[in-house]
């Protein structure tokens, strides 16, 4: 499985072990922007008897992540050969917590080039789709109107249930998980539910 990181860390010990550890499991780190003037951004999962899994999260370098065109491109280039049965295996890229790049440049965030790559898709019907899925990690006050647009693009989008009922305000996996469906999610929405496991809806 081949299997690539596009992401920013520092340079201090916990940016140094996640930098091993992916070495060590074969991810490429070529996409790891090491940036000494932040820390390493950081989250412990607090999970719980009951399945609960409260989040402690300190904001860091994953906030200043500046994302080329040349660098999707090379990811995108990729992943194609996968999509378009060149390579062998799946195309998948997965988005997770773009919901914190509030302090990257505008034209450097995942939403802009998602954006480009979905119509890329739409304007060459001979290239075959990527499979595009989402989770959060510490969804703030504005994560709505982010979730609107990222959306539309995502064919799988997998919230939390405490996520999912605090952000569609609605009780229980079934109507929170609809929710985000009727926001135009492509193929399915995936909520975690602790002890409970996950469900589907697609």
């Amino acid at each position: 499985m081949n299997v690539q990181m596009l992401g920013a860390i520092g340079t201090d010990p916990k940016g140094v072990f996640i930098e091993q550890i992916m070495s060590h499991a074969n991810i490429s780190t070529n996409g790891l922007q090491r940036l000494s003037s932040h820390r390493t951004s950081c989250t412990v999962i607090n999970v719980r008897p009951n399945g609960d899994r409260p989040c402690l999260h300190a904001l860091g370098a994953s906030d200043h992540l500046e994302l080329s065109k040349a660098d999707m491109d090379g990811i995108v280039e990729d992943m194609n050969e996968y999509a378009n049965g060149i390579k062998e295996g799946m195309a998948v890229l997965h988005i997770g917590g773009t919901e914190l790049q509030q302090g990257c440049p505008q034209e450097q965030t995942v939403l802009l080039h998602l954006r480009r790559i979905r119509q890329e898709e739409h304007d060459n019907t001979s290239r075959s789709p990527m499979i595009v899925t989402m989770d959060l990690i510490a969804p703030h006050s504005g994560i709505f109107d982010l979730l609107t647009e990222m959306l539309l693009m995502m064919d799988y989008f997998m919230p939390s249930i405490e996520e999912a009922e605090g952000i569609s305000n609605l009780s229980g996996p079934q109507l929170s998980g609809s929710f985000f469906l009727n926001l135009g999610v492509r193929n399915a929405v995936i909520v975690k539910s602790g002890s409970f496991g996950s469900h589907y809806l697609p």
